[in-house]
């Protein structure tokens, strides 16, 4: 199975391919070259797929944040070009008949034990975050930049849905796809 992983950005897309547990490959592009002759099974996106129906928090986001996991409201007027992008790339792999799920790699990273206390943007925390994502995802190499990390777990948070192994924290106005227990890491490690 042929999974995508996208980190969203302002101006670019990083994305990782996975074939099941094996990253073949990132690459980055820019949010208008957004095509290709591939479709992958499925794709992850790191980005809020909806917008609140009001304020700047999403059902969903609450019931995240309830369960300790902090996040940037998708109704912030600085994260809504994130949004948008996201809203986009889904819409382009839905059209190619992918599936396609929002996901938030912190949130996997909390219920998988990826180091969360670590950040990502830190030299040795990313370097954490990579060593115990080398549990999960064969071919990773440690120089990856923060932006591949997050496209990589998003591919490994949909990889867990396939096998059964994640949930989706619902809500009127959006869907976020998460692992479902601490337990999942056992099932899938290498």
């Amino acid at each position: 199975m042929f999974i995508y992983g996208i980190d969203v950005g302002k101006s670019n897309y990083h994305i990782a391919l996975l074939n099941d547990n094996e990253l073949v490959k990132t690459f980055k592009i820019g949010i208008n070259e957004l095509e290709t002759n591939f479709k992958p099974d499925a794709v992850g996106i790191d980005a809020p797929l909806s917008f609140p129906l009001r304020g700047t928090l999403r059902e969903c986001e609450r019931k995240l944040i309830k369960k300790g996991v902090l996040l940037f409201p998708s109704g912030a007027n600085f994260f809504k070009e994130i949004v948008k992008n996201g809203i986009k790339a889904a819409a382009f792999f839905k059209n190619l008949g992918s599936d396609v799920f929002e996901v938030y790699p912190y949130a996997t990273r909390v219920a998988l034990n990826i180091v969360p206390q670590e950040k990502k943007r830190s030299r040795s925390g990313k370097l954490k975050i990579i060593l115990q994502l080398k549990k999960y995802v064969r071919n990773i190499s440690e120089k990856l930049t923060h932006d591949e990390v997050d496209a990589i777990i998003s591919a490994l948070t949909v990889l867990l849905f396939y096998k059964g192994l994640a949930e989706f924290i619902r809500g009127i106005d959006g869907e976020i796809l998460i692992p479902c227990t601490q337990r999942s890491h056992q099932v899938l490690e290498l």
